[in-house]
C-alpha cells in the first residue's frame, strides 16, 4: 500500500511539475489581483466559468495568468496553458493549438487532428465529462474563441477557462453567445501599478533590493514616473542599468524622456497595428494632442473628418489603448509615448513633415522657418514664455491642418482662403483686439477660447462664427 501511495504521488507530481508556468523571480504586487481573480473563479462552484483578464500590452495580463494557474492547476482532472495564441493563428496553427489543448487534457502524445472541424469535435466530444482548467492566453479574434472552447457543454462540472487579451470586443459582437451571459464570463481589468510597488518592482531588477540605494533615489522616482508604472518598461529599463555607473543612468533618463524603448513599443504597437486607418488618427490625435480633452467636444471634430468617432471610441476602450473618465479622454503615458514616436518617425530629420507637432518650440522653429508643410494636420504653438503672432506665410502650406491650439500671439494680417480645414481652435490668453481679415475657418466645430479678457464686441467674433 506505501509502494501504491508512493507510485500515485511521484505521478500527481509529475504531473503537476509538467503543467506549472514558469513566472519572474520578481512579483511585486500581484496578491491583490491574484485573490480578486480567484473570487471571479468560484472555487468552489460547480458551474462552468470564463475570466477574462484584459487590458493594455505589457501590463502582465500573462503573467498573473500563470500565477493563478499554478495555485489551481491540482484541483482540475486536467490543465492546458496555451501561449501566445494571436501570434499561432496568424501564422495558421490553429489546428496545432487544438492539438496541444487535447494533449494536455487527455493527457496523450497520439492525438492527431486533421482540421479545425476535426478538432472542434473531438473537444466536445472527448472534454465534456472532465473538470479542466485552461488558460487561452493573447486571444485577439473570436475566431480563435470559437474553434478552441466556445460552448459551456464542451467540458465538464466546475470547469474553468482563462483568457487574457487587449481587445475584449470580439466577446460582444455575437449576442446569442454565451459571452454576453453575465454569469458565464466574468470580466478582470488590470489596473495600473501603483507609484509604491513600481519603485520595488524597479529596484529589484536595476539594484536587487526592494528600494533604491539613496544617491539613486531621484532618477529612480523619475524612470519611473516616465513609465507609467507599467511593469514591461520597469523591467526592461531596470535590468539594463544593473551595475551601472550614474552616467548611463543620466543618458538612460534622458532617451527615456525623448523617446519609447523599441521593446516596449513593440510589444504596445500589436495593438495600434490591429486599428483601421481612422482609429490610428484618432489615437495619433489623442496621445498627439487630446489626452485629457472632454470626449463630447472630441466627438464633434473627428465626426466632422468622417473618423466615424463613437465607433473608434468605443474599439480604443475595448482594446485598453485609452480610457473615458468623467467625460475626459485617458491614455497611459507609455501608449502616449508610443504615438509620438511613431509620428516623430514619420520624419526623423524634418518635423515639419510629420503630422503632428505637439511640442511648442518645436512648432515654433517650423512656422518662423516656414519649413511646414501639407502633412501637418495638428500643431501647438506659444505657451508661457513663447508669444507667435501668425500671418499669412506662415501657415500658407498647411492645407491639412485641423487641430490648433495656441497659448498666446494673434492672427495677423489676410488669411482669405486659409485654414478651410481646422475643425479645432483652442486659444489661450487670446488678444482682446483680432487684427486678421477674412479669417473664416467654415469648417471649424470646436472653439475654445480661455484665459482672455474679449467681451461680446469681440473682433473675431464676426469673422470666426
Amino acid at each position: 500500500q506505501g509502494e501504491l501511495i508512493k507510485l500515485v504521488t511521484n505521478e500527481v507530481s509529475r504531473k503537476l511539475a509538467r503543467a506549472a508556468r514558469i513566472v519572474p523571480d520578481h512579483l511585486v504586487g500581484i496578491d491583490r489581483q491574484v485573490k480578486t481573480v480567484m473570487d471571479l473563479l468560484g472555487k468552489d462552484s460547480l458551474d462552468i466559468r470564463f475570466v477574462v483578464i484584459h487590458g493594455m500590452g505589457g501590463i502582465g495580463k500573462t503573467t498573473l495568468a500563470k500565477v493563478v494557474f499554478n495555485q489551481i492547476a491540482s484541483q482540475f482532472d486536467s490543465c492546458s496553458f496555451l501561449s501566445d495564441i494571436r501570434e499561432l493563428s496568424q501564422q495558421g496553427k490553429i489546428v496545432k493549438l487544438q492539438n496541444r489543448l487535447l494533449s494536455d487534457i487527455l493527457n496523450s502524445t497520439s492525438i492527431k487532428i486533421h482540421d479545425t472541424d476535426c478538432g472542434i469535435n473531438m473537444i466536445r466530444g472527448r472534454c465534456r465529462h472532465k473538470k479542466v482548467l485552461i488558460v487561452l492566453d493573447n486571444l485577439d479574434n473570436r475566431d480563435q474563441l470559437v474553434k478552441l472552447v466556445e460552448k459551456c457543454d464542451w467540458f465538464g462540472p466546475g470547469s474553468r477557462i482563462i483568457m487574457t487579451t487587449r481587445d475584449i470586443s470580439f466577446l460582444k459582437k455575437n449576442k446569442n453567445s454565451a459571452s454576453m451571459n453575465p454569469k458565464v464570463y466574468y470580466f478582470y481589468e488590470m489596473e495600473q501599478m501603483h507609484n509604491s510597488y513600481a519603485i520595488q518592482l524597479f529596484s529589484r531588477y536595476a539594484f536587487e533590493s526592494d528600494a533604491p540605494p539613496l544617491k539613486y533615489d531621484r532618477i529612480t522616482r523619475e524612470i519611473v514616473k516616465i513609465t507609467g508604472g507599467l511593469p514591461l518598461a520597469l523591467v526592461v529599463i531596470g535590468s539594463s542599468l544593473d551595475f551601472e555607473s550614474e552616467e548611463v543612468w543620466e543618458d538612460v533618463l534622458a532617451k527615456s524622456n525623448k523617446m519609447l524603448l523599441e521593446e516596449v513599443q513593440d510589444v504596445l504597437k500589436v495593438s495600434y497595428d490591429m486599428l483601421e486607418y481612422e482609429q490610428k488618427e484618432i489615437f495619433l490625435d489623442i496621445a498627439c494632442h487630446m489626452a485629457d480633452e472632454q470626449r463630447s467636444e472630441a466627438i464633434f471634430m473627428w465626426r466632422s473628418c468622417e473618423f466615424f468617432p463613437v465607433e473608434a471610441i468605443t474599439v480604443l476602450v475595448n482594446m485598453s489603448l485609452i480610457k473615458i473618465m468623467n467625460d475626459r479622454i485617458w491614455m497611459h503615458d507609455q501608449l502616449r509615448d508610443l504615438g509620438r514616436e511613431l509620428v516623430r518617425k514619420e520624419s526623423i530629420e524634418h518635423p515639419g513633415e510629420r503630422s503632428r507637432i505637439w511640442c511648442s518650440t518645436v512648432a515654433m522653429d517650423v512656422i518662423q522657418r516656414k519649413e511646414g508643410t501639407k502633412k501637418i494636420v495638428a500643431l501647438k504653438l506659444g505657451g508661457q514664455s513663447q508669444v507667435c503672432n501668425i500671418t499669412r506665410e506662415d501657415i500658407l502650406r498647411l492645407v491639412k491642418l485641423r487641430f490648433l491650439e495656441l497659448g498666446g500671439g494673434n492672427f495677423v494680417g489676410d488669411f482669405q482662403n486659409l485654414l478651410l480645414e481646422l475643425r479645432w481652435l483652442s486659444w489661450k490668453n487670446c488678444p482682446s483686439e483680432f487684427q486678421a481679415t477674412n479669417f473664416c475657418p467654415s469648417k471649424l466645430v470646436v472653439l475654445k477660447i480661455s484665459e482672455s479678457d474679449i467681451t461680446n464686441d469681440w473682433g473675431g467674433w464676426s469673422q470666426i462664427m
